[in-house]
């Protein structure tokens, strides 16, 4: 592993305060993580491959659990998963642009792929971190009310059912791939089944 890639150059974009040297560690932490997993990675490892002292790791983050709580925090911007800001101006095109931006950043990005792995740590699961999909739910929902008022979908659709079927679908797919470690398709199952799950909610047009 090079420790002269930059974080940005891994597409890891930092939340917080961070000086030089604490985002350096996190990238090294990040890569670690997803090439060996939370058990498999040392402070020592981390260390050597963020090229500074173990020392100096643990002035910033004491505990591997403290360092892998601050990874977690990185992947939830506005505590949205991977958030990304709204462009579209159609809530429904808005949905498909947040599950292709998601499930784009678990196929490119290791720290969506360690954020999910994370969550499944013992270790961690008292560190503070927002729950994996709750902002996609609520922001979904959003939408699909959105949709619901501007006339796009029926005015009978129950906007928080449907949102749990799109997002649970988008998990479904996700956890599929991250279990058999299989991601060529995922972006665009990801797209299709939420696409179809849309279609079927839209105002029929004669």
């Amino acid at each position: 592993m090079s420790t002269t890639m930059t974080a940005r150059q891994k597409g890891f974009y930092s939340r917080g305060p961070y000086s030089e040297t604490a985002l350096q560690i996190l990238q090294a932490a990040i890569c670690d993580f997803d090439e060996g997993g939370f058990s498999g990675s040392s402070i020592g490892q981390i260390a050597e491959h963020a090229g500074i002292s173990k020392s100096l790791v643990t002035y910033y983050f004491p505990t591997k659990a403290l360092l892998a709580a601050a990874v977690l925090n990185q992947a939830y911007p506005g505590g949205v998963f991977m958030g990304v800001e709204r462009h579209a101006v159609n809530p429904l095109d808005a949905i498909v642009d947040g599950v292709d931006h998601v499930a784009s950043n678990v196929v490119h990005n290791g720290l969506a792929r360690v954020a999910l792995n994370l969550r499944n740590e013992p270790d961690l699961r008292h560190q503070g971190s927002p729950d994996r999909f709750y902002g996609w739910l609520t922001r979904v929902t959003d939408y699909l009310d959105e949709a619901r008022r501007g006339g796009l979908i029926r005015r009978e659709t129950h906007v928080e059912m449907e949102a749990r079927f799109i997002v649970a679908g988008m998990i479904g797919l996700i956890s599929l791939a991250l279990q058999t470690a299989h991601f060529p398709s995922l972006v665009s199952d990801v797209v299709a089944i939420t696409s179809q799950r849309i279609d079927l909610l839209r105002v029929m047009v004669l």
